[in-house]
């Protein structure tokens, strides 16, 4: 009786990780997204440069790292002060 419970405690948590490679497939299909757009671009930063097309998979990243800190720090306050924070 207790492997059978035990057998479906393993198939409940094995049920909680079936969409995980769903969100992965999909996450990375919009990296190589990015790298296929960037392809069709001139890649043309002004006096800056120019970036690459393989140079557009870090920029997910770098988004999150200055991102993060700018909304938590700047935006979000700024929403809460005004009531606009749900």
């Amino acid at each position: 009786a207790d492997d059978i419970e035990d057998v479906r405690s393993v198939l409940r948590v094995c049920l909680l990780f079936t969409p995980i490679p769903v969100f992965y497939a999909l996450f990375d299909q919009s990296g190589s997204r990015w790298t296929y757009q960037a392809t069709l671009m001139n890649g043309s930063l002004g006096p800056f440069g120019t970036i690459q097309p393989d140079q557009m998979q870090a920029l997910n990243s770098l988004f999150v790292l200055l991102f993060i800190p700018l909304f938590e720090e700047v935006i979000y306050p700024a929403f809460a002060r005004c009531n606009l924070l749900i």
